[in-house]
């Protein structure tokens, strides 16, 4: 048993109450179920690093804490401590925004703090200071009395039940609880912390709150983190009852937060990176605690559909994915072999790489690790702090504790398993019925195609085809989400609309018109089309998939401009069909072109429109892998409503 004892709090008039305003009673705003003691009086200062560390005193797994070690003073000494209703307030903005007295998420860092007071390593000076432990006590007071009264916590406004924050939170406040246990702090607020997870899990399993369990689930990295951090407090709470209802609502969280297609539902669509950084790394650690094969499906699952949204870049250290499908996060970043602790989210994903070993081709292997890890010791280098608001405590809690990542020989055996990769010819259509949306991937011998189909499940997704790739030229084709731009994806544009940012009706039929249900789209091994109908926009085309390539019709209600977003390479060797005007990688052109051509690795792909239309090719800043030797350069071809362009690729 814990040493805490659950004793009943008073209602007493809180920090939280004073940010409402003296009129919140009589709006009807409840008082927080848990409450703090008055402010205190001025805190000394947590005094700054002695020294540079040393990185030879840091075990391989806690490297990762090094840069959290060369903030954590000046991160502990922005908490205000000046007596007034924002005592204990985590200013200075370190993690997450807005960073205002009423965002509960700003306060996740106790855990931060609370490890460091706690540890005791030879590079820690902080373990036991008596200014990091008042400090870290006005944070923790503070921090629950941000917390409603049914249990959850505020983000955005003061009076907003966050899923985000609650979920989050729990993880932080358990975590901290946990450590201040170890260090002995003080025990009436202990039992204050005990009493505010209970309550937060209590909010976090409730089938009848919509926030975590909607149908479907709008965010479901929110409600597994809502599951982990219930689980995390069923731990610290030594609470079997909990833990035991956490397991039953993993089910309810694949019944309603993934799509049957495999992904996890995001704005009820689709995000790579809230997927695959989040969650799942989530899932792994919530497998930790609860065990059970539930997880283990739902990760295969998943990491069998992800597999169709990455393409494996030949020369480079990684994976280009479907950035256009995402709904929620900037999906142009590269998925990459070797990730350095300091930056890997994904590590806790390992623990499911026994029931999906094709897991390992995205996953750092245990060598790379390993060597990094060596380097990162040996290095003279001052270590680098971190940034303001890349700070999060998730990684530093994954990084420590992840399981081992795949061997070398795993992660090359997972990567000869995917489906792009291991055969040239089928198709595969994933779906579900939540916005209609209807994945379509295409493997032929000379190319891979990845295209959406549906209602938009956010503003950063893009429709249609949107990735093309050959597996020696790499991506030829590749379409992007980023927010606010508008010529990163491959559309129809005519007048201020396109076909790629609206609802798009997707119907399938062989090359003699014959409609092919959804039920048969997984048979197709030959020739095949889509014809793709948008709301709003008054264009339709036709999409033929062949052996060779694709070619796409176009009829337009009146002129309209075909724009596609290739990528392309300093080595490449570029040219307009028709046309004498030279063309060079990452150099605007502009002409009268019959088709543009691109011979890379001894392959080329040649676009061709047939008739000569105005043309132009623009460079953009947006490039992929640290060597930014892959750019995306767009292609536009005008022409009075009608077009038929042909993507072909040699062998």
């Amino acid at each position: 048993m814990t040493d805490e004892t659950r004793l009943p709090v008073p209602p007493l008039v809180t920090r939280r109450t004073v940010l409402l305003g003296t009129g919140a009673a009589a709006l009807g705003a409840a008082l927080p179920l848990v409450t703090a003691p008055a402010a205190r009086a001025a805190l000394p200062t947590v005094p700054a690093l002695p020294a540079e560390p040393d990185r030879a005193l840091f075990a391989p797994n806690e490297q990762v804490f090094a840069g959290y070690l060369k903030i954590l003073a000046p991160m502990a000494n922005d908490i205000v401590t000046d007596g007034s209703a924002n005592h204990g307030w985590m200013a200075g903005g370190w993690w997450r925004t807005p960073s205002e007295p009423f965002n509960a998420r700003v306060m996740e860092h106790v855990a931060t703090l609370s490890w460091f007071l706690a540890n005791d390593r030879p590079w820690n000076p902080y373990h036991g200071d008596t200014a990091l432990e008042a400090r870290l006590s006005a944070a923790v007071d503070y921090y629950l009395s941000l917390q409603h009264d049914d249990g959850s916590f505020p983000e955005y406004s003061i009076t907003e039940h966050s899923l985000a924050a609650t979920g989050f939170g729990t993880v932080a406040l358990a975590r901290a609880l946990v450590e201040m246990r170890a260090a002995g702090t003080d025990y009436d607020q202990r039992v204050r912390m005990r009493d505010a997870i209970a309550a937060s899990s209590a909010w976090l399993v409730d089938t009848s709150n919509g926030a975590p369990w909607s149908n479907p689930i709008v965010a479901a990295n929110q409600t597994a983190a809502g599951l982990a951090g219930a689980a995390a407090a069923a731990e610290a709470l030594q609470d079997d009852a909990l833990l035991a209802t956490v397991r039953q609502r993993v089910t309810l969280l694949g019944q309603r937060g993934q799509a049957p297609g495999g992904w996890f539902y995001e704005l009820r669509g689709f995000d790579s990176g809230y997927n695959f950084s989040v969650q799942l790394p989530d899932l792994g650690e919530l497998h930790d605690r609860i065990g059970g094969t539930e997880l283990e499906a739902q990760a295969t699952a998943w990491v069998d559909f992800f597999q169709y949204t990455t393409v494996r870049e030949p020369g480079a250290p990684g994976y280009i994915r479907m950035g256009a499908a995402s709904s929620r996060t900037d999906s142009r970043p590269p998925v990459l072999d070797v990730v350095a602790d300091s930056a890997d989210r994904y590590a806790f994903a390992a623990r499911f790489l026994a029931a999906q070993p094709k897991l390992a081709a995205f996953l750092t292997s245990r060598e790379d690790r390993a060597a990094e890890r060596s380097a990162w010791a040996s290095s003279s280098e001052p270590i680098p702090a971190r940034a303001k608001q890349d700070t999060s405590p998730r990684l530093w809690m994954h990084v420590s504790a992840a399981p081992a990542g795949p061997t070398l020989a795993q992660k090359q055996a997972g990567q000869a398993l995917l489906s792009h990769v291991r055969s040239s010819r089928w198709t595969r259509l994933r779906s579900t019925t939540v916005l209609g949306m209807r994945f379509v991937f295409v493997r032929r011998p000379r190319y891979y195609a990845g295209a959406l189909f549906g209602q938009r499940a956010g503003a950063m997704v893009r429709n249609g085809v949107q990735l093309v790739w050959h597996p020696a030229m790499g991506a030829v084709v590749v379409g992007l989400n980023g927010a606010g731009v508008t010529d990163d994806f491959w559309a129809t544009v005519l007048g201020a609309g396109d076909d790629a940012r609206t609802t798009l009706t997707a119907a399938f039929t062989d090359t003699a018109g014959t409609a092919v249900p959804d039920s048969g789209v997984d048979a197709i091994t030959g020739d095949f089309r889509i014809r793709q109908t948008p709301a709003g926009v008054a264009v339709e085309t036709t999409t033929t998939f062949t052996d060779t390539g694709l070619m796409r019709s176009v009829n337009a209600d009146g002129a309209a401009t075909e724009m596609i977003p290739l990528v392309l390479q300093p080595g490449d060797d570029l040219a307009f069909a028709g046309s004498s005007t030279p063309v060079t990688y990452n150099a605007p052109a502009s002409t009268t072109a019959t088709g543009f051509t691109i011979v890379r690795n001894g392959v080329t792909a040649t676009l061709s429109w047939g008739t000569a239309r105005s043309v132009t090719l623009t460079p953009t800043s947006r490039t992929f892998f640290a060597d930014n030797a892959r750019r995306q350069h767009v292609l536009r071809v005008t022409h009075p409503g009608t077009l038929e362009l042909t993507l072909g690729l040699s062998a």
